[in-house]
């Protein structure tokens, strides 16, 4: 898969940005999905046409964490990849400049959590409870 296929990206206007997450079934993190988020991010800091980003799943779970189909059959340089892939992914996100958005509308697992750790504003539907270890308290 390409860039393209897991990330689907679309322009809402005045600098708006959606980077939607779309690898199938459940955004599942592999190294190759990792490097291309932390690419796209990258390409977003750096355009000043950006004023800020939206992050959104195209299913039902906005992410599953690390792919544990591909996991369990890592040597030293895919479990070497995997920890590249989530460390350059997860600080281009935290590094943004740009005020990121996570619109989260189904479980974020694991590795998975990030992607709503790192972003500056969280949102969910109702039904979907946000723990926030700042208040320690549910909001």
């Amino acid at each position: 898969m390409t860039e393209s296929d897991w990330l689907i990206r679309h322009e809402h206007g005045d600098g708006v940005v959606e980077i939607k997450l779309a690898r199938a079934p459940v955004n599942a993190l592999s190294s190759e999905f990792l490097m291309d988020f932390a690419r796209t991010i990258n390409e977003i800091r750096e355009d000043p046409t950006v004023r800020a980003l939206l992050l959104t799943s195209a299913f039902k779970v906005f992410s599953a964490g690390l792919d544990l189909k591909v996991a369990r059959d890592f040597d030293l340089a895919g479990q070497r990849a995997a920890v590249r892939g989530l460390n350059e992914a997860f600080l281009a996100l935290y590094a943004c400049p740009k005020p990121v958005v996570a619109a989260v509308n189904g479980a974020a697992i694991a590795g998975g959590l990030f992607f709503v750790l790192c972003s500056d504003v969280r949102v969910a539907p109702g039904e979907i409870q946000v723990w926030s270890c700042r208040s320690a308290s549910r909001s």
